[in-house]
């Protein structure tokens, strides 16, 4: 119920850069994590993380069919309408732009 949070302190950044002067900016990052201690590159937090059912491994959903053109739809992104089930795109929801 509970993990490791793990975030690169700023300030191991820029404590790179200064240790390695002569090394380009990336080649000196990638030294100083090899180098310094973890308690100086990162920072930590104990944290929880709630998950949705669907986020985690091995969830299985109905696959739901589009009213309109068939599609299978899943993960909730159906949209319900007087006229049944639809697929975002059959409900105007449509995050691209067909070219047919």
């Amino acid at each position: 119920g509970c993990a490791i949070r793990l975030a690169a302190r700023e300030s191991a950044n820029e404590k790179a850069v200064k240790l390695f002067p002569t090394l380009g900016r990336m080649e000196a990052l990638s030294l100083a994590y090899r180098t310094l201690g973890d308690e100086e590159m990162y920072t930590q937090e104990r944290v929880r993380v709630n998950f949705a059912p669907e986020d985690l491994p091995g969830y299985h959903i109905p696959r739901l069919r589009c009213a309109k053109c068939g599609e299978g739809v899943i993960f909730h992104r159906e949209v319900r309408t007087a006229n049944g089930i639809l697929c975002r795109a059959c409900a105007g929801e449509r995050y691209y732009e067909s070219l047919e």
